[in-house]
C-alpha cells in the first residue's frame, strides 16, 4: 500500500461537513493544523500511526461533535491542553507513544462524561492520577502505563464499577497500598507493576469473579500472596 506524505494541509478546514477523518498509518509529518476547527461537523479524528510533532491544539477543543479522537503513535509533545476537556461527546481519547508531559487535570476528567476508553500510555506524563475518573458512567479503559506518575491510588478510582481494565503498570513512583478496589466488579485486566507500592497483597482478589490478568511484580508488596489467588486467575504475576 502506498503511504501519505508531506503534511495536513491547511485546506482541510473547507471540509466542514465531513463527520470521519481518517489519515491512519501513513508517513504524515508536522503539525496538526490550526483550521481544522473549522470542521464542526467532525465525529471521528484519526491522526494515528503518522510522524506528526508538535503539540496537540487547544482549538480541538471546538470540536464539539467529536466522538473518537486518535492521536496516538507520533512525535506529539507538550501538555494535553484543558481545552480537550469540553469536548463533551468524547468516547474514545488514544494519545499514547507520544512524547506529553505534564498532568492530567481532574478539570478533564470531570467534562468528559461519556469517555469509555483512554489510552494515554508510553508518554512522559506525570503528577496525580484523578480520582474522579471513578465518576465517569461509561469508562471501560484507563491504561496509563510507561509514564511517571508519583502518586498514590485512590479507592475512588472504581466507584462507577464499569472498569474493565487498568493499567499503571511501569510508572515506578506509584506508591502506597493497593487501595480497595473490590467495586471494579468487572475488571478483567489490572496492571500495577513495577512501582513503589507496600503492605499486602488485598484477598478481595479472590472475588472478583472476571478478573483474567493481574500483575503486581515488581513493587515492595509482602509476600507470599493469599493463598489460591493464582491458581484461578489465567496469568498472574505477583
Amino acid at each position: 500500500l502506498n503511504k501519505i506524505e508531506g503534511s495536513i494541509p491547511k485546506e482541510v478546514g473547507n471540509l466542514n461537513k465531513l463527520h470521519t477523518l481518517g489519515l491512519l498509518s501513513n508517513k504524515i509529518q508536522g503539525t496538526i493544523p490550526p483550521e481544522i476547527v473549522k470542521m464542526k461537523s467532525l465525529r471521528k479524528l484519526y491522526l494515528d500511526v503518522n510522524q506528526l510533532n508538535g503539540t496537540i491544539p487547544q482549538l480541538l477543543g471546538q470540536l464539539s461533535e467529536l466522538m473518537d479522537l486518535r492521536l496516538d503513535n507520533n512525535q506529539l509533545s507538550g501538555t494535553i491542553p484543558l481545552s480537550l476537556s469540553n469536548l463533551k461527546k468524547l468516547e474514545t481519547f488514544y494519545a499514547y507513544k507520544n512524547r506529553l508531559t505534564g498532568d492530567i487535570s481532574s478539570n478533564f476528567v470531570v467534562g468528559w462524561e461519556r469517555l469509555e476508553k483512554l489510552e494515554l500510555f508510553d508518554n512522559k506524563l506525570t503528577g496525580t492520577i484523578s480520582p474522579y475518573f471513578g465518576l465517569l458512567p461509561n469508562l471501560v479503559t484507563l491504561d496509563l502505563h510507561d509514564n511517571q506518575f508519583n502518586t498514590t491510588i485512590s479507592s475512588q478510582l472504581c466507584a462507577s464499577g464499569t472498569l474493565t481494565k487498568l493499567d499503571l503498570g511501569n510508572n515506578n513512583k506509584i506508591r502506597g497500598q493497593i487501595p480497595n478496589l473490590s467495586d471494579c466488579i468487572r475488571l478483567t485486566t489490572l496492571d500495577l507493576s513495577n512501582n513503589a507500592m507496600t503492605g499486602m497483597i488485598p484477598t478481595y482478589f479472590l472475588t472478583m469473579p472476571f478478573l483474567k490478568f493481574l500483575s503486581l511484580q515488581g513493587n515492595d508488596l509482602v509476600t507470599p500472596p493469599p493463598k489460591g489467588l493464582c491458581t484461578q486467575i489465567e496469568t498472574c504475576n505477583v
